[in-house]
């Protein structure tokens, strides 16, 4: 053997070769080998081979060493460009349907793949044990990174949705698929600031921390493992190569051996590369690395050696330099300003971070988004010893401005002690105040106990009014104390339900603060919180918003971005808004929102659970249905472990899942959830509260659709009685109600309704508002049915023009509104018109339920019918023939016993009879009869239609 080719001899040429051609670029490498060929061919076949196999060398310190000894894979799309898949789209694994290849490394596979539910199609990423791989050492470890992935669930980490085995025994499992960018890119195509970043790497480190609880260490952090989706949701990927911290006895012992040690070069720990133990400070340390490189743009090391024997001798000399001197180098664009901003503490952050022994690190990843946030906020981080001295530099730069004109008025001193005399006298009368209304409410409440009230019941609406009462009276010299008395009995009201003297409350005790207090005060900011909440409680939005938005600004000024009180004005905010156009906003408040309850309360904290439940709502309302339920039902879960299943906050959460459900068709799950919390409001809030009113209207919303109108008209009736006529909830109620009465054939009475309801709204949200409009397309449906065709074309077309306009072509509110014109330009006698667009509403109700098999597509089909029959040109009826049997097979999949059902099985029979089936047409009307007569409040003219083609008469 030539001695330049043993890789055994120390000092080997052929490994110096090596190194040095690895640093080449392309052109230069080439050269070089090229002259060593003419001395040496031997020796230059061998180099080529191994920088062959070193496989694009330049993205080295980016891929897993796992990758290179030819094992690992990640779901990046980019792996799998040019590469066959072993299995073809259309093959089935499990109860998953292939639909192309996503990645491959040398171990496994990953297919993008769907689910069918009936409701809606699941797509996911689904991985596999190639074929030829599946020796048992890597079946162990694939089905062991399955069992890790089982144990994790945050919303920060891919959920593992579903594992099995293939025909052939090779394990797979399926995962979330994330559509997203890694983090590093993220922030610099958003062109994100420092601030930005560093709460993107506090999300991370919740996920991380998530996963440390559950004894798991990722060992392999590094920005393709961490995407981040368009609206700044942060995902962890690829557990293949993680460690439980116990349990784990099963790592085989090649995976100690340095040539086969699981890392990737450029974010792995020292200890993982001098094959020290792995703990939870090994991911603390690449998310030293993580921070390193979002601050400065570099990587901390200079880690240019190959292979991994090379990184283990230079690891134990490597130092890190601060990043403030990293940015200094630079010189160019911000990179001074922000050395002078990253200087001193953010530094330290990242060196403890990264400190070589795992022990002097921080001690938790949730440690280390702590110090993170308290930089965010000017706060001592605890990675530095707490002097005196840096207290006060912290304290100054906090308050720089009161500072700096306190030592411009007086001599040091002096100002010291004044300042230390006026903290005292602050503090007992601060301690006074809260005895005060301590004393105060104590009172107030006593008023019902029976000595007091003599025996006559009190209910709450008096204690209240009341109390109001007696702050007048009692407390007029005491304006501070009348102020914070007034803001806790508005927010006691609030809760109540008694919202309107909830909102004279809060505007008092605004005023008063406004008065008293210097401008910039906290709790200035926390009375509009405060307001605003109530303002939106009660159906005052654009108030609410404008309300909210102001303390938004006001508590961020006050308190920082990552302090509890701007997490509830976040939350109050996103709760405000409510037009289409603000709902990307609103899942932003409130996903920074979420952050904060999460790193400062915990996942288990009610006002965490609540945050997340109205994320729910906005990602519904957003038509991220799938997503939607996830998180509903991980807020009902966390809230019936906490308050137990008959809190009136568990009931809201009830409600939310519940109209999803519906939504998504599946009313028997949604029923029963319904009716718990219906009884459980009743019982604990009484007749009149309006978390009740949501609730009612929900539910009449599942009674029509089930056409259970009597019961819908019923609840829709006990939630207006409720809201009262000033909220825009009054116009939901009216307009379904309408709807009902459509459906009950009363079209003058739901022409009224609609009319009230579009009022309503206008009154409410305004003009210019998405929901106006849907009212007017209803009114135009009416006036449709009530024979003024031309009437009913002119507002349905403004209508869908205007809805489309403020909630974009793909609204889940157009499709109604556009099923109402398609009908109406049907019997304008616009037929071509009707036809594009009813195919416009098919094809828009397959992209928001994720499948073609709802009911909603099968009344899409029928009115397609009925325009083709009405147009009657070439090939109409074939394709009308066509959308019917696809309606058909839609019902015949449930075995449905709907109204709509009966209409089309009527509608097939009539066009079998043209058609001279006159079989399939007594055998379709014989099935539309009973199902016409079940529903023959709503369908006489459908069951006598019936009765007469079975009798012959047509």
């Amino acid at each position: 053997m030539n001695p330049d080719l043993d890789p055994t001899l120390p000092g080997a040429r052929w490994e110096e070769l090596f190194d040095e051609l690895a640093e080449m670029p392309q052109p230069v490498r080439a050269r070089r080998l090229a002259e060593l060929e003419r001395e040496d061919p031997a020796l230059a076949a061998r180099l080529a081979r191994l920088l062959e196999a070193d496989g694009d060398t330049a993205d080295f310190l980016a891929r897993p060493a796992m990758e290179l000894l030819g094992s690992g894979e990640g779901l990046g799309v980019e792996n799998a460009a040019g590469a066959e898949p072993s299995l073809p789209a259309g093959t089935r694994v499990g109860s998953w349907l292939l639909l192309g290849l996503l990645g491959r490394g040398g171990m496994g596979e990953v297919y993008f793949a769907e689910r069918d539910e009936g409701t809606f199609i699941q797509r996911a990423a689904l991985k596999l044990i190639k074929r030829g791989m599946d020796s048992q050492a890597i079946v162990q470890r694939f089905v062991r990174e399955r069992q890790i992935l089982s144990r994790l669930e945050h919303p920060g980490i891919a959920r593992l949705l579903d594992g099995g085995s293939t025909e052939d025994g090779r394990p797979f499992f399926v995962l979330e698929r994330v559509d997203g960018v890694p983090i590093t890119e993220y922030c610099k195509v958003r062109g994100l600031g420092l601030e930005d970043r560093l709460r993107l790497l506090q999300s991370v480190c919740a996920a991380i921390d998530s996963a440390h609880h559950r004894l798991v260490v990722h060992r392999d952090l590094k920005p393709a493992n961490i995407l981040v989706t368009a609206d700044g949701t942060v995902k962890l990927l690829d557990f293949g190569i993680a460690k439980l911290l116990a349990g784990d006895d099963e790592e085989t012992a090649h995976l100690t051996q340095l040539d086969a040690r699981v890392l990737t070069p450029a974010y792995a720990a020292p200890e993982q590369i001098l094959g020290e133990p792995i703990t939870t400070a090994t991911d603390v340390y690449a998310l030293g690395v993580l921070l390193f490189e979002l601050v400065t743009g570099a990587l901390p090391h200079a880690r240019e050696r190959r292979s991994l024997g090379s990184l283990a001798s230079g690891v134990v000399r490597e130092t890190v330099e601060r990043p403030s001197a990293v940015l200094r180098r630079i010189a160019a664009g911000d990179a001074p300003r922000l050395a002078r901003r990253v200087a001193g503490d953010l530094d330290l952050v990242a060196l403890t971070a990264l400190h070589r022994d795992p022990a002097r690190r921080y001690p938790s990843a949730a440690a280390l988004a702590d110090d993170l946030g308290r930089f965010l906020t000017s706060r001592p981080i605890r990675a530095r010893a707490d002097s005196g001295r840096y207290r006060l530099r912290k304290f100054v730069g906090r308050n720089r401005l009161p500072v700096t004109v306190a030592a411009l008025g007086l001599v040091a001193l002096l100002a010291g002690l004044g300042v230390a005399l006026w903290q005292a006298h602050a503090a007992r009368v601060s301690a006074q105040r809260a005895e005060r209304v301590k004393s105060f409410l104590l009172s107030v409440f006593r008023q019902s106990d029976p000595d007091q009230s003599k025996g006559a019941a009190i209910n709450a609406r008096e204690l209240f009014e009341r109390a109001a009462q007696r702050i007048d009276v009692e407390l007029a010299a005491e304006p501070a104390t009348q102020a914070e008395l007034l803001a806790a009995v508005a927010d006691i009201e609030a809760n109540l339900g008694l919202l309107d003297p909830a909102l004279k409350a809060a505007e008092r005790a605004l005023a008063l603060r406004e008065k008293l207090l210097s401008k910039g005060d906290f709790q200035i900011a926390e009375s509009r919180v405060l307001l605003g909440s109530i303002q939106r409680a009660r159906g005052d939005v654009d108030r609410a918003q404008k309300t909210l938005t102001r303390a938004l600004a006001e508590m961020l000024a006050v308190r920082g971005p990552g302090s509890l009180e701007v997490a509830q004005a976040r939350h109050e905010l996103a709760n405000a808004l409510h037009r289409p156009e603000d709902r990307a906003r609103a899942v932003d408040l409130l996903r920074q929102a979420l952050a904060t309850l999460r790193r400062r309360l915990g996942d288990g904290d009610i006002e965490t659970a609540q945050a997340l439940a109205d994320l729910g709502i906005t990602l519904e309302q957003g038509e991220r249905y799938v997503e939607a339920e996830q998180v509903d039902r991980e807020a009902l879960a966390r809230l019936e472990h906490a308050l137990g299943p008959h809190h009136p906050r568990v009931a809201v959460v009830q409600n939310l899942l519940a109209s999803l459900l519906d939504r998504l068709s599946r009313p028997a799950e949604a029923r029963k959830l319904f009716e718990q919390a219906i009884a459980t409001q009743r019982a604990v809030l009484g007749p009149r509260h309006v978390d009740l009113a949501h609730t009612l209207f929900s539910y009449g919303l599942l009674l029509i659709g089930r056409q259970e109108l009597k019961a819908a008209d019923a609840a829709l009736s006990e939630a207006l009685s409720i809201y009262g006529p000033n909220r825009y909830e009054a116009a939901h109620c009216l307009r379904y109600l309408g709807l009902s009465a459509m459906d009950q054939e009363r079209f003058q009475d739901a022409a009224g309704l609609f009319t009230r309801a579009a009022a309503t709204y206008e009154r409410t949200m305004g003009a210019n508002d998405a929901e106006r409009w849907r009212a007017v397309a209803n009114l135009g449906w009416a006036h449709l049915k009530l024979g003024q065709t031309a009437v009913a074309r002119q507002e349905l077309t403004a209508a869908v023009a205007q809805i489309e306009r403020l909630a974009g072509p793909e609204a889940y509110e157009l499709r109604l509104p556009l099923k109402e014109l398609g009908e109406t330009l049907t019997n304008a006698g616009a037929t071509t018109e009707a036809i594009a667009t009813l195919e416009r509403v098919r094809r828009l109700e397959e992209k928001l339920f994720g499948t073609l098999q709802h009911g909603e597509v099968a009344s899409s089909d029928l009115l397609l019918t009925r325009a083709r029959l009405a147009r009657g040109a070439a090939g109409d009826r074939q394709a009308a023939r066509r959308s019917l049997d696809e309606a058909l097979g839609i019902f015949a999949r449930k075995a449905s016993t709907e109204l709509l059902y009966g209409k089309v099985l009527l509608e097939s029979g009539k066009l079998a009879l043209a058609e001279g089936n006159h079989a399939r047409a007594r055998r379709e009307l014989a099935l539309a009869e009973p199902l016409l007569l079940a529903h023959a409040a709503t369908a006489r003219k459908e069951v006598r239609e019936a009765r007469r083609l079975l009798a012959g008469g047509g």
